[in-house]
């Protein structure tokens, strides 16, 4: 029935829209929990704890799926993996878990809630993406809800 309202391109909304679910879910869940845990056993030990758990499953799920041959790339292709490892993953990892500690599963749940609204502006910008109304939409709901629990005044 959805697909049929939404067209044949749609079939797979609500299998996205579930995924999408579950995944702000599950990050809900990390946020929450791994607040507690980073209090007691630290910021730095709960971020080694988790990547290296990730990390595992990433490794496990290669070569599940993989070859081994497709580990032969040029050392170019290396070093940009490792650059993007050290800048687009471990940093940022780190720095949540001590944001964590610091200001708490909700600050940096707000704080993480416009990550995607950049995303979709720098894309516009910095990759000449197209911009729909419905993201620009998306956007504001984002931003007004953030301002408005921000904003709110204390009870």
């Amino acid at each position: 029935m959805i697909s049929t309202l939404l067209g044949d391109g749609n079939a797979n909304l609500p299998l996205g829209a579930s995924l999408c679910f579950a995944s702000a879910t599950g990050y809900a869940v990390y946020l929450v929990a791994g607040s507690q845990v980073v209090q007691r056993v630290g910021s730095i030990r709960f971020t080694a704890y988790a990547t290296t758990v990730a990390s595992f499953f990433c490794i496990a799920q290669f070569f599940l799926f993989r070859p081994l041959s497709a580990l032969a790339l040029s050392l170019p292709v290396y070093g940009i993996a490792i650059a993007m490892a050290i800048f687009s993953t471990v940093l940022p990892v780190f720095i949540t878990s001590e944001a964590l500690r610091r200001i708490g599963a909700n600050q940096v749940a707000l704080v993480g809630a416009l990550g995607p609204v950049t995303t979709i502006f720098f894309g516009w910008i910095g990759l000449d993406e197209t911009m729909t109304p419905v993201q620009l939409a998306g956007a504001a709901l984002v931003l007004g809800g953030v301002m408005l629990v921000t904003l709110r005044p204390a009870r």
